[in-house]
């Protein structure tokens, strides 16, 4: 079944025939013998609207659930950001409104950072224009991370959907953060050593959309980050997704997690 799910009739199949199928063989993953991400890749829009309903349901009920991680929301009580006198917080591939909603709430002295797609980021700054959002700012280049220096960086759910992503981990290595914390990424160990970083796999879940992404090798991952003396202080399974498996994948991998780690420096 992988092969089929691999291949190119699957992604043009009806969508209502996929769901079936996949009530049978819940696959979320394929791996591929793919060397790099396609350069289409991702496709995706914020919608404003849903934006605005996520904005006025806070208003109306003072209530906002965190995006992504709640091992994020239980960790930042317990380091020392709240001795500052204001948080540059990152959030890299932040997604929607929520974050920057749950952390102005909980962290008054908190500068909230956003950097996403080119859309989101657009979506975003007509957000904060409107609702006059303090301490708020839309970061749309790369240089413009060098401007400031973060307490701070979270990367929600997205290094694993980044071409070079060396090259941003060195770039936010480089930007002075105490932390650096990935979100529902995933990472494995082979049951023999190896010489590869990542593999590349496609995701089928959300079919008729279609990703491709990495599964990053923890070891070599956590030497990326040593290299600009990291440490990996904190390691636990993301649980946003409870259905997310890897029974499909090959025995040669001794383990595989969806995981939500912090480094330290």
């Amino acid at each position: 079944m992988n092969f089929f799910f691999s291949s190119n009739l699957f992604n043009i199949l009806p969508n209502f025939l996929v769901k079936k199928i996949r009530r049978i063989f819940k696959f979320y993953f394929i791996e591929t013998s793919l060397k790099l991400l396609p350069k289409i890749n991702y496709p995706s829009n914020l919608i404003k609207k849903e934006q605005e309903k996520i904005i006025k349901g806070f208003q109306e009920n003072n209530f906002i659930e965190p995006y992504h991680s709640s091992n994020l929301i239980k960790l930042l009580p317990k380091l020392d950001l709240n001795a500052k006198n204001q948080i540059n917080f990152l959030d890299f591939g932040g997604g929607d409104i929520k974050n920057y909603i749950y952390l102005k709430k909980n962290y008054e002295k908190l500068h909230y950072f956003y950097h996403d797609q080119d859309q989101y980021n657009i979506v975003m700054d007509e957000l904060k224009s409107i609702h006059h959002f303090q301490k708020f700012t839309v970061l749309k280049k790369l240089d413009d991370f060098r401007k400031y220096n973060f307490d701070f960086i979270n990367l929600s759910s997205v290094i694993q959907y980044v071409s070079n992503y060396q090259s941003l981990i060195n770039l936010l290595t480089n930007l002075s953060s105490k932390y650096i914390f990935f979100s529902a990424t995933i990472f494995f160990q082979p049951f023999l050593p190896s010489l590869r970083e990542h593999i590349i796999v496609k995701q089928v879940n959300v079919h008729p959309q279609i990703n491709y992404l990495y599964f990053f090798e923890m070891e070599h991952f956590k030497n990326l980050l040593s290299k600009k003396n990291y440490k990996l202080e904190f390691s636990k399974p993301n649980l946003s997704d409870k259905k997310i498996n890897f029974n499909n994948f090959s025995k040669r991998y001794k383990k595989i997690e969806y995981l939500d780690v912090l480094f330290v420096k």
